[in-house]
């Protein structure tokens, strides 16, 4: 399990677009409305959704009805995914919750938290050892990382895997 960690934190460093704190002139050359996509409110919402959930429970949360843009069939499993957004005119922030046969198995954000510090170096980055725990991970970084998805181990009441972003790599949704 530590080894999975440490792999998926690297995997976050190369791939996340999207998570963390921008800095102030970025800050500043976003328009109204992605300030309002990237609303804290939604955040904390995010940080409400627990397993083994209901959508009837996570709509509460959000207290609108989630778009519901997909379904899966196998065999006796249903698996339907459902996305809320802060704003209508930016398809970029969203939170998105996936349930099977009624319990919620997937949360995920695509809205920033503002907590990273963006401290990773070369020399940081080379401390991380493999099989590491997250507590030593946060130590290296001095960061605790936003915690963008959350995978609950069905049908338990367990969160089975957090992943994070310790880092902002900006792409051209965020210039």
């Amino acid at each position: 399990m530590k080894t999975f960690l440490v792999t998926v934190i690297a995997l976050c460093l190369v791939f996340i677009s999207i998570n963390c704190k921008k800095s102030n002139s970025q800050l500043n050359s976003d328009n109204a409305d992605n300030s309002e996509c990237n609303s804290p409110s939604y955040n904390v919402k995010f940080l409400q959704i627990s397993g083994p959930s209901t959508y009837s429970q996570v709509k509460s949360i959000f207290g609108v009805e989630g778009n519901n843009f997909r379904n899966d069939f196998n065999g006796e499993d249903t698996i339907k995914y459902y996305k809320w957004s802060p704003c209508s005119s930016n398809g970029i922030y969203f939170i998105e919750c996936w349930f099977m046969n009624s319990k919620l198995i997937l949360s995920r954000k695509t809205i920033n938290d503002n907590s990273c510090s963006n401290n990773i170096s070369s020399q940081s980055f080379s401390e991380l050892v493999n099989g590491m725990s997250y507590d030593q991970v946060k130590s290296i970084l001095k960061d605790g990382g936003d915690n963008f998805r959350n995978d609950f181990d069905y049908p338990s009441t367990n969160v089975k895997t957090k992943y994070y972003a310790f880092i902002t790599v900006l792409t051209n949704q965020n210039i």
